[in-house]
C-alpha cells in the first residue's frame, strides 16, 4: 500500500511538473500583463510605465497603462504576401465589429468569409474595443523603437477596462488571451489558406471534367465528320444501282425551233 501511495505521489509530481513546463511561456509573457491588470484593478495603473515585449522578429507588443484602461498594441508582420493579405482582411473584420455604423460592402464580404468569427463576436457583449490601421495609433506616437518594416501589415490595438479584470479568474484569462492573440491570428490565416486551396482544387477538378467532356464531344464530331467524308460518295452510288435506268427518248424533248433538251 505504501509503495502504491508513493507511485501515485510520484505520478502527481510528474503531472504537476509537466503542467508547469507547458505554461512556462505563458507565465513569462503574461507576467507584464498580469502586473498591469492588477494595477488597473487596484486603481494605480497610471503609475506604471509603458512596456515593450519583443514577441517575434520585427514584431513588438506594446503595453500602455492609463488611468482607466490598459491599451495593448500589436505590430503584425508577415513575410508571405498571401499571409499579409489574409491577415489584413482578418484584422479589418475585427476592427469593423467595433464600428458597425461605417461598414461597406467590402467589409461585409470580409465578414462573410470569416462568418464563424463574426458570430462568435456577436455573442460577446462585453468584448474590448478593437482598432486596426496601417499607421501607429496615437498612444505610440513618439515611442522609441518604432520602425517601418516592409513586411508590416499594420497595428492592432485593444483596450482592457477594469470590468474585464475585476476578478482573479478574469485577470488570469485575459493575460492568457492577450499574449496568445498572435497565435490565434496565425491559426485563422492557415485555416483560410486551407479553405482557399480546397476551393481552388474543386474548381480545377470541375474545369478538368468540363474539358474532358469537350474533348470527347470534339472527337465524336470529328469521327462523325470523317465517316461522312469517306462514305458519302459510296452510299449514293450504291443506292443509284437500285434505280431503274431512264429512257433517254422519254426524257429528251424538242422545242418549236427544233432544239432538244433533256428533262430531269
Amino acid at each position: 500500500m505504501r509503495v502504491l501511495t508513493m507511485e501515485c505521489f510520484a505520478l502527481l509530481l510528474v503531472a504537476s511538473f509537466i503542467e508547469r513546463i507547458s505554461i512556462l511561456k505563458r507565465n513569462i509573457l503574461g507576467a507584464p500583463f498580469e502586473q498591469c491588470f492588477e494595477a488597473l484593478q487596484n486603481g494605480n495603473a497610471s503609475t506604471l510605465g509603458p512596456v515593450q515585449i519583443p514577441y517575434r522578429r520585427n514584431e513588438t507588443i506594446y503595453v500602455l497603462p492609463q488611468a482607466d484602461r490598459i491599451v495593448i498594441v500589436y505590430s503584425v508582420c508577415f513575410e508571405d504576401k498571401t499571409d499579409q493579405a489574409i491577415a489584413r482582411v482578418f484584422l479589418q473584420v475585427l476592427h469593423a465589429q467595433s464600428m458597425p455604423a461605417i461598414m461597406d460592402e467590402r467589409l461585409i464580404s470580409m465578414m462573410l468569409m470569416l462568418q464563424e468569427f463574426v458570430d462568435t463576436r456577436r455573442t460577446v457583449n462585453n468584448a474590448p474595443p478593437v482598432a486596426f490601421g496601417k499607421d501607429p495609433p496615437l498612444e505610440l506616437r513618439g515611442a522609441p523603437g518604432l520602425r517601418n518594416s516592409p513586411d508590416l501589415v499594420g497595428y492592432l490595438s485593444l483596450a482592457i477596462f477594469p470590468t474585464h479584470v475585476d476578478t482573479t479568474e478574469k485577470r488570469i484569462k485575459a493575460a492568457t488571451l492577450v499574449q496568445s492573440l498572435r497565435n490565434y491570428l496565425h491559426y485563422h490565416i492557415k485555416a483560410s489558406k486551407t479553405y482557399l486551396h480546397i476551393r481552388m482544387r474543386k474548381r480545377v477538378d470541375l474545369l478538368l471534367q468540363g474539358s474532358y467532356s469537350v474533348v470527347v464531344l470534339y472527337f465524336a464530331c470529328y469521327i462523325r465528320s470523317l465517316s461522312n467524308t469517306l462514305y458519302s460518295p459510296i452510299i449514293p452510288s450504291v443506292l443509284n444501282r437500285a434505280r431503274p435506268e431512264k429512257d433517254q427518248s422519254k426524257t429528251q424533248k424538242k422545242t418549236i425551233t427544233g432544239r432538244t433538251f433533256a428533262r430531269a
